[in-house]
C-alpha cells in the first residue's frame, strides 16, 4: 500500500489524491476502496460499487440493493 500524506487519502495512477476521479460517463468512474485506499474501476469480489457514495462497500447505502451478478448497488433488483 502506498503511503500518502493525511489529506491525500487515496492512490490512483501512482499519485496520492484527495478523492477518486469521476467522469460524466459512469462507466469511467472510479470507486474508493476503503481497505487498500486505491481508486478502482471495479470493486473486489464480495464488495459492491455504490454510485451514491462512490465507494466499494459490503452494504449498499440508502434504499439500494446489492446485485451479485454485476457487483453494483442498484435501485431495483433485476
Amino acid at each position: 500500500m502506498q503511503n500518502c500524506q493525511p489529506h491525500f487519502k487515496y492512490f490512483s495512477n501512482n499519485t496520492c489524491i484527495v478523492s477518486c476521479p469521476t467522469h460524466a460517463n459512469l462507466s469511467l468512474n472510479l470507486y474508493h476502496d476503503t481497505l487498500t485506499y486505491n481508486c478502482l474501476n471495479k470493486c473486489l469480489p464480495s464488495w459492491y460499487a455504490d454510485n451514491l457514495t462512490r465507494s466499494c462497500t459490503q452494504t449498499c447505502s440508502g434504499a439500494q440493493f446489492a446485485d451479485n451478478s454485476t457487483g453494483l448497488c442498484v435501485q431495483m433488483c433485476p
